[in-house]
C-alpha cells in the first residue's frame, strides 16, 4: 500500500495499481532525446507487473502500522517483503521470461535497499530476516 497523507485525508493506492499506472506512463517512454524501451512489449510488461506479488498481501485485511494507519510500503516487514517481492517475479516469470527479468532485478534492488543498515527499518540482529532479505 502506498498511504500518502493530503490534508485531513490519507491516499491510497495498492502496490499493483501503482505498477499498472506505471505500465501505462512507461508506455509512452521515447523520444529525440532518450529511446523507447526495447524490447517494448516486454518492457512494459516488466513495469507493469513489478509489484504483481502484491495482491497476495493487499487482498486480505489490510495490515495496520501501530498508529492504526493501512501499512506504507516503507513499513512492511522485511518477511513480507522478501514474500511478495518473489511472487512478483514468479508472476511475471510466468508471464513472459523477460518480464520476469526485469521484476526480478526490481526485486534484487529493494532486498540491497533492505539490507542496507542506512535504512534502519529491519532488526539485523534476527538472523532469519538476514538470511531472507539475502
Amino acid at each position: 500500500m502506498i498511504r500518502r497523507r493530503v490534508g485531513n485525508e490519507f491516499w491510497l493506492f495498492t502496490q499493483h495499481d501503482h505498477a499498472l499506472l506505471s505500465g501505462e506512463l512507461a508506455r509512452h517512454f521515447g523520444n529525440e532525446h532518450f529511446a523507447r524501451p526495447d524490447p517494448f512489449d516486454q518492457s512494459i510488461l516488466g513495469i507493469s507487473l513489478h509489484d504483481c506479488g502484491w495482491p497476495i498481501h493487499d487482498d486480505d485485511a489490510p495490515t495496520l502500522n501501530a498508529k492504526g494507519e493501512p501499512l506504507d510500503v516503507f513499513e512492511t516487514p522485511p518477511l513480507l517483503g522478501v514474500k511478495v517481492w518473489s511472487a512478483s517475479a514468479d508472476r511475471a516469470v510466468a508471464r513472459d521470461p523477460y518480464a520476469g527479468m526485469l521484476v526480478s532485478l526490481h526485486a534484487l534492488a529493494l532486498s540491497t535497499f533492505a539490507m542496507s543498515q542506512s535504512h534502519g527499518h529491519y532488526n539485523w540482529n534476527d538472523r532469519r530476516v538476514r538470511f531472507e532479505i539475502n
